[in-house]
């Protein structure tokens, strides 16, 4: 009998209806190239997903509002890279310099890593909302979670490329091909190693919760877990730059690791981990199965009927902000976040942990167009963004009063305060913005990260340029305030335009 790529099995021995039937069982090599054919039908479809919900709605529908975006991140990474190779010139050519430009950017891409691990999971908590998409196709639960864990996977990559650009280029401008090596070893294998070790212990503590009474809440603890995780990272980073900078004994930071290795054991050994080290990367995604996609509520019956007397017609924006869930998880963190820098000696403002109450903002538009475009099509653009704005804030300010009282009573130098206190306040101008901007439709993580990158590269070009020019403070304020107007007013015509083009 020769061998192919199906067995014929006939049924015999069974009086049915079926008997005689012949079924067909796909091999091994069959089965996986159906499972790998189905998964990237999936990322197709998602990519159709993205171009057609993400980037062709908003502002981004626009080819010149999508190469203005473009510009303002290619000039992000552009501006970020001279200031890294200017601080780097001195020692250019210099082997010692190099080595410790490189192992100290393994505590880098670790950091990068873990920031970016916990910014996707948290987004991607709500994935199956995004997915419910992919239900009318012929494909199984397990098909679906394996194209959630490879855009996982993707997304994860990509912020970390963002992060470690301008250093991974400096890098190579000033110590030459000679790096490549110390690159691979000190920043593209630490940051595999950390992604496999996280999304590892996130799937089986995903799998564990799913099978307990906390099962319903399993994403929010996960990510509570996470930041505590990310957070331990960050304060164990002093200690570790110490022992790096003091010539540890090799195998004695575990950053190092794989330099240590390629070290003491040569290019094989490097190489041999590496291959083990991408093999195990994909583990998790095409083998470690994840709880049920759920399709989540988006909001909680809190009891608000005040609400509805007191502000009658904008009613809506307040029960939709305060009633929702994403509002109620960040309640939770804020207050912990509020706390933990309460505690801590020598800390930030405790303002700064009411920066995770905001995130409902991103949220905001999405879930309200499509009601008003129904029952108030007339009302004004301007109008409905100053009632968002008016259920942002109106969310924040108590804890944003409770924050600030605490720092009053801890004795928190007043100009922090105030800094913080604008922080917060243009965090919620610049949620409702990046959700006006480009709409997080089936709350599709997608649109918040691409709206807050674009954003993200225009603050910081801002900030930077701000800082070369020396402006005074009273210079800075009256730019921040130039563009919070600006930014307003943006908001308010895009939402003229994008009513007038749903219509």
């Amino acid at each position: 009998m020769t061998e192919t790529d199906t067995i014929w099995v006939a049924s015999a021995g069974k009086t049915s209806p079926t008997q005689g039937r012949i079924t067909v069982t796909p091999a091994p090599r069959t089965r996986l190239r159906e499972n790998l054919s189905r998964t990237m039908t999936i990322m197709r479809f998602m990519g159709a997903y993205l171009v057609r919900v993400v980037v062709g709605k908003g502002v981004l529908k626009s080819r010149a509002a999508r190469l203005g975006a473009f510009a303002c991140v290619m000039l992000f990474l552009l501006t970020a890279t001279i200031l890294a190779v200017i601080l780097t010139h001195d020692g250019a050519g210099e082997a010692t310099t190099r080595d410790l430009v490189l192992t100290v950017s393994s505590l880098s891409s670790v950091v990068w890593t873990a920031v970016a691990f916990l910014i996707v999971k948290v987004l991607m908590a709500d994935a199956g909302t995004m997915m419910a998409i992919t239900h009318h196709l012929p494909i199984t639960n397990r098909e679906r979670q394996r194209a959630v864990g490879v855009l996982d996977g993707a997304t994860t990559l990509l912020i970390v490329i963002i992060g470690m650009f301008a250093t991974s280029v400096s890098t190579l401008v000033n110590f030459g091909i000679s790096a490549i090596p110390g690159l691979t070893m000190c920043v593209v294998m630490p940051a595999t190693a950390t992604y496999t070790v996280l999304e590892m212990s996130h799937r089986c503590c995903d799998l564990a919760l799913a099978r307990t009474p906390l099962g319903p809440a399993r994403q929010p603890i996960l990510a509570v877990v996470l930041f505590f995780v990310v957070l331990a990272l960050w304060r164990s980073m002093p200690t570790m730059l110490a022992a790096i900078t003091s010539t540890p004994e090799p195998f004695t930071v575990w950053s190092l690791v794989f330099h240590d290795i390629g070290l003491h054991y040569g290019a094989p050994a490097v190489i041999g981990c590496f291959v083990v080290l991408l093999v195990l990367s994909l583990l998790p995604v095409m083998v470690l199965p994840t709880s049920p996609l759920d399709v989540r509520h988006r909001f909680v019956m809190f009891p608000l009927a005040g609400i509805s007397n007191r502000f009658r017609n904008a009613a809506p924006q307040f029960q939709a902000l305060f009633r929702s869930r994403y509002s109620l998880q960040a309640a939770v963190l804020s207050a912990g976040f509020v706390i933990l820098l309460a505690t801590r000696i020598a800390s930030p403002s405790s303002v700064w942990g009411v920066e995770p109450m905001t995130i409902g903002g991103f949220f905001q538009f999405a879930t309200l167009a499509p009601t008003f475009r129904t029952f108030e099509p007339r009302l004004p653009a301007s109008r409905f963004y100053l009632r968002m704005l008016a259920a942002q804030y109106a969310l924040v300010s108590p804890m944003l009063v409770v924050a600030v009282l605490i720092d009053v009573f801890t004795g928190h130098p007043a100009h922090s305060t105030a800094l913080a206190v604008a922080g917060v306040c243009g965090s919620a101008l610049i949620t409702i913005a990046v959700g006006i901007f480009i709409p997080a439709r089936d709350d599709n993580p997608l649109s918040i990260l691409l709206g807050c990158a674009i954003m993200l590269a225009i603050g910081t070009v801002l900030v930077v340029f701000c800082g070369i020019l020396h402006l005074p403070a009273t210079a800075s304020i009256g730019l921040g305030i130039v563009s919070a107007v600006l930014l307003i007013t943006h908001s308010i015509i895009t939402i003229s335009d994008q009513r007038k083009a749903a219509r």
